[in-house]
């Protein structure tokens, strides 16, 4: 191997037909390396640096340098200063290191590294490889097989130019952009966010929380581990989960979607009617603003329908149902379901009787289906609710309710408001809550509960008692003041003490002209009333007790 050392001077240095290592020291040098496998060194200056044939090391060094691969695979370092790179035929490395250069590939699968500073990649033809930092500009001129197939590897955010095929991204980078032809992107341990733009692209989350966005054509996506959002626009799109089974991810659709085994949230988006299909896992199902079927599955679903006029079906499991704005058609299935309903139009309905233990939550007047069990009413808003056959819960809000059970053996509890309590048929249990309150059991051995005395206070406020049928019969209806704490003179919760129809004192209970009284701080004025309508007859005390202290 030949060693060719130059001067300070400005020097032309040519090698041998074999392994020259050639020196240019200081000064502008011109080192030609000729055949062989030659490494050439720069040193300082501005130097021009021929590799000729073989695989050759080109270090500029210092200045700004010309480096000119030409046959072989070479690789090119050019050291401080602006450089120019060009790796001629041959799958070529070039490395810029410092300043602004520019680096050209040329022919073959070559490897581009700007390094610090502003710098300008070609590839040239063949596959090759780019390292993209901060303030790099990356160009590939040709789209056809002759291009090859191009990566880019980007330390910072990046959108893929004209020509290139993959993007990874690595580092501080965190978006990852592709363009019209058939991408590979890859994300980081970062929260990516990736678009594939057109083209049939296959995007790779890996770790963090990512967005991957296919675009149009025929996309993969696999979000790999975090809980990562999914865009799909295409009936063959493909969402692959492989992450940790404590991950929550979504997909946002515009066409109908079923979801994959793995993930567990569906999102409806775009204007057009479309359905969606969960699966075996808990999912979360939302409807966008036009009609939608949303089908649960398997698992403990929450289905939420949107503006649209929806059809939701829970399936198996306990779900939640919720249409949303519009008049929607809601079927829980098996489970222990709930339903929204805010819409005097919405349908809830279970398609078979005695499959779970199912709650309507409305916020309009609302009447329970066959095989729904409880109804709440929710909002402010002075609305009713009925029961059905079956043995119902049916609960008030804070306005003036009016709650009817019908058959079964129902418990109707009022809320704040001035409440109409009908038991109907059955053995019920009524609860007026606070408020003025009418109650009536209907037929049956039913039960007045009730917990505090603010909740039949004085004569104004005082609940009102219809159709009560007691008369010392073991199976008659029922006023419950156990809850009341008799006497509040005395620490525990205290018994009343029946007075007949002489007022008391403090513990006291009392029945007088179709009134019944309780006093339970001692002073001469009792702390709450009920009211019998039509003065039934009262036994207290023994099987058939009318009233339980």
């Amino acid at each position: 191997m030949a060693t060719i050392n130059g001067t300070p001077f400005n020097d032309k240095l040519n090698g041998t037909a074999g392994d020259d290592v050639i020196n240019g020291l200081a000064g502008d040098d011109i080192l030609n390396g000729l055949d062989g496998i030659d490494q050439l060194f720069g040193g300082d200056g501005g130097d021009a640096l021929n590799g000729g044939a073989g695989n050759d090391i080109l270090r500029g060094e210092g200045g700004g340098d010309g480096l000119f691969g030409d046959g072989g695979q070479d690789y090119l370092i050019g050291g401080d200063g602006d450089d120019y790179l060009s790796g001629g035929l041959g799958a070529d490395v070039l490395s810029g290191e410092s300043g602004n250069d520019i680096l050209e590939g040329d022919d073959g699968d070559d490897d581009l590294s700007g390094g610090l500073g502003a710098d300008i990649l070609f590839g040239g033809n063949g596959n090759d490889f780019y390292d993209v930092e901060e303030g790099d500009v990356v160009e590939e001129f040709s789209n056809n097989a002759a291009g090859g197939v191009d990566h880019v590897q980007a330390h910072i955010n990046h959108t893929l130019g004209f020509g290139f095929e993959h993007l990874t991204l690595i580092g501080s980078g965190t978006i990852g952009t592709g363009n019209g032809n058939a991408n590979i992107i890859t994300g980081n341990v970062s929260n990516n966010v990736l678009s594939g733009l057109d083209g049939d692209d296959s995007l790779l989350g890996g770790g963090g929380n990512d967005v991957l966005n296919g675009g149009a054509g025929v996309d993969t996506m696999d979000g790999g581990n975090g809980s990562d959002t999914y865009v799909v626009d295409h009936l063959m799109d493909s969402v692959i989960d492989l992450g940790s089974t404590s991950d929550i991810d979504t997909v946002q659709s515009s066409i109908s979607y079923t979801l994959g085994g793995t993930i567990e949230r569906l999102t409806l988006t775009g204007p057009a009617s479309i359905d969606g299909t969960g699966n075996a896992q808990d999912n979360l199902l939302t409807g966008n603003g036009a009609n939608n079927i949303l089908f649960g599955l398997l698992g403990d679903d929450q289905l939420f329908g949107g503006a649209g006029t929806d059809t939701l079906i829970g399936g198996v499991g306990n779900d939640l149902l919720n249409g949303g704005t519009g008049a929607d058609n809601m079927n829980g299935g098996d489970g222990n379901d709930t339903y929204v309903v805010d819409h005097v139009n919405d349908v809830a309905a279970e398609t078979f009787a005695e499959q779970g233990v199912d709650t309507v939550q409305a916020s309009v007047t609302h009447t329970l289906n066959n095989a729904i069990e409880h109804l709440t009413l929710t909002g402010s808003s002075a609305i009713n609710g009925t029961g059905n056959g079956l043995n119902n819960t049916l609960s008030g809000n804070s306005a003036n309710n009016v709650l009817s059970g019908l058959n079964g053996n129902d418990t109707l509890s009022g809320g704040t408001g001035n409440d109409t309590l009908n038991g109907g048929n059955g053995n019920d249990v009524l609860r007026g809550g606070s408020g003025r309150d009418q109650l009536n059991g209907g037929a049956g051995n039913d039960r007045f509960d009730y917990n505090a005395v603010s909740e039949s206070p004085t004569s104004t406020g005082r609940d009102v008692i219809t159709g009560f049928s007691g008369a010392g019969t073991a199976l008659g209806d029922q006023i419950d003041l156990r809850d009341i704490d008799a006497n509040v003179l005395v620490t525990g919760n205290q018994a009343f003490t029946w007075k007949g129809s002489t007022p008391g004192g403090a513990g006291t209970l009392w029945y007088t002209g179709g009134v019944l009284y309780g006093n339970v701080d001692g002073d001469a004025t009792p702390e709450f009333q009920i009211q019998l309508v039509g003065t039934p007859a009262l036994t207290v005390g023994g099987t058939g007790t009318d009233i339980l202290l």
